[in-house]
């Protein structure tokens, strides 16, 4: 598996390039000069001085990667025996508070925790499974899964036979159920590191399978618009197996076939949060950036802000592809992102995310 520093320690290179090879935009990027234990001293006293000095916590949190925060975190409670999120917690408030805290924690501890509460309480807010575990691959997926074990634990439940697989099944059914857990088992198709990393040189066809590609067209015309009835699992098997450059080659190739886009077809041949979920999966190897950015729209609109997943989205793809996402939204809304941001938060709470956002 390939990865970049970004994702608790790494990120998945195969969320790097586009379907035709070019590299995605990131609004944050590794520090030059980077020392954790002077952004730490830093933090020490605009926490701890007269005062809080919301404008450097903001700069230096909101403007390093994950792994830099991390470390950042490490070298405080190295230097203070503080916890760099306690301190945060009991010198701040309201939303800029809980964005705060998002920063200062692990990556996969974070989705981790977002799952939990997910699928706490009565009903599943199945909104965040799709706009989770559609972005995650293999490595990723693991490290949530190892996560969501902490989280439990850091709830005071130390049932050993409990953990993200158990609770999803608990918590979903049907065609669904098995999609999610298809995702979730993380045995989706990988790419060698070699292999990405000469992506830019080489270009997208020498990590995608032209053969395949027009199998898995075929097979899913065939289980979905091209048979009575739907064979659900082996439209997932296929949708929720491949790598995200095989996916875009195969719907283009559907396409040519049978004049009718794969999206189309998997839009009306399936229902339900079963169908979002496949969506998902598609549009993020199809239109990544579009799908993204009306996921951010949806926590905007309506009655209230849904800042956790404002929070959790722009955290995320800040270092892989938010300005590619901010470019799109704009094209989709007619308006800025940054301007969509100001408009619906607050205070240092928007700065905070503004930060997040290249401002």
């Amino acid at each position: 598996m390939a990865n970049v520093s970004g994702f608790g320690m790494t990120r998945s290179l195969i969320h790097a390039f586009d379907p035709h090879g070019k590299h995605y935009k990131p609004t944050i990027k590794p520090t030059t000069g980077f020392s954790a234990s002077a952004d730490a001293e830093r933090l020490h006293r605009a926490i701890k001085g007269p005062g809080t000095d919301e404008t450097t916590i903001i700069n230096i949190l909101a403007r390093r990667t994950n792994y830099e925060r991390q470390e950042i975190r490490h070298s405080y409670k190295s230097m203070y025996k503080r916890d760099l999120e306690d301190d945060l917690k009991s010198d701040t408030s309201g939303d800029f508070r809980k964005v705060l805290c998002q920063l200062v924690v692990d990556t996969p501890y974070m989705l981790a925790k977002s799952l939990y509460y997910a699928m706490k309480g009565l009903g599943t807010n199945d909104r965040v499974l799709i706009e989770i575990l559609t972005t995650l691959w293999n490595d990723e997926m693991r490290a949530v899964a190892n996560a969501y074990k902490e989280v439990l634990k850091d709830k005071g439940i130390e049932n050993s036979e409990r953990s993200l697989v158990t609770d999803m099944k608990k918590e979903t059914c049907g065609d669904y159920e098995y999609a999610l857990l298809s995702l979730v088992q993380a045995e989706r198709d990988d790419i060698q590191l070699l292999q990405l990393k000469a992506i830019p040189e080489k270009g997208v066809n020498s990590v995608i399978n032209h053969e395949l590609a027009e199998v898995d067209a075929k097979d899913l015309y065939a289980s979905g618009a091209g048979c009575l009835g739907t064979r659900e699992r082996r439209i997932t098997r296929v949708i929720c197996n491949r790598t995200p450059y095989q996916l875009y080659l195969t719907s283009e190739i559907y396409l040519k076939l049978y004049g009718k886009s794969l999206l189309e077809h998997i839009e009306s041949e399936t229902s339900g949060d079963y169908r979002k979920l496949l969506v998902s999966v598609l549009r993020y190897a199809i239109d990544r950036s579009n799908l993204i950015a009306e996921w951010l729209h949806d926590s905007m609109v309506g009655l209230g802000t849904k800042d956790y997943a404002l929070m959790r989205l722009l955290i995320t793809r800040s270092e892989i592809d938010l300005q590619d996402i901010m470019n799109a939204y704009e094209a989709i809304y007619g308006k800025s992102l940054l301007n969509a941001v100001k408009d619906d938060t607050s205070g240092d709470y928007r700065r905070t995310l503004c930060a997040l956002l290249g401002e």
